[in-house]
């Protein structure tokens, strides 16, 4: 399985999973090729560290994530 980061959309995509339409600029969980939403990226990521940040930045505590 290729690592998991996220990052935030340069271009427009849709969640792998759940179809819903990332706009540029959103955050987003990337594995590969594919791209997830904060919603679909908490019950997929495999990293503590980055489950804390995902859940940080779904409930508006994180305005943004550096690395």
């Amino acid at each position: 399985m290729s690592a998991q980061e996220l990052v935030q959309a340069a271009r427009k995509r849709k969640c792998s999973k759940c179809g819903k339409t990332i706009v540029k600029g959103e955050y987003v969980l990337r594995t590969g090729k594919k791209a997830y939403c904060l919603d679909c990226a908490a019950t997929i990521v495999t990293d503590p560290v980055l489950k804390e940040k995902i859940e940080g930045l779904r409930k508006g505590q994180l305005t943004g994530y550096t690395q």
